[in-house]
């Protein structure tokens, strides 16, 4: 056999297989993902905070005054859903009720009110 061995080599050394437990693998797995979740979850919303405050300066560098803009708007979605009217729609609903009162006879009474 020297002389096969020679021209072959050795025989190869293969380690034992080393049998595993699958569900065993998944829990850990599992569990370490579950450890590192809190952190992954600020460096996502650091990342996102850090994206939304590029993309505005962008639009402000493209629109200035697109910060003010989106200002007024995100306070005009709350005031709406506090449940409050804009100016412009208050002043048409009295207006209405104006022209309603004075062109149904009732103007100047109680009942116009």
């Amino acid at each position: 056999m020297g002389f096969l061995n020679k021209i072959f080599g050795s025989k190869v050394k293969v380690p034992k297989f080393k049998e595993i437990d699958p569900d065993a693998e998944i829990q850990k797995a599992f569990d370490s993902i579950q450890e590192q979740l809190p952190e992954a979850q600020r460096i996502t919303k650091d990342i996102g905070e850090a994206d939304a405050d590029t993309a505005l300066a962008v639009l402000e560098r493209i629109a200035p005054g697109t910060q003010q803009v989106i200002q007024q708007q995100v306070s005009n979605l709350q005031a709406g859903l506090r449940g409050e009217l804009p100016e412009d729609v208050r002043n048409l609903i009295i207006d209405r009720s104006a022209i309603q009162s004075q062109f149904g006879g009732y103007s100047g009474s109680q009942a116009a009110k």
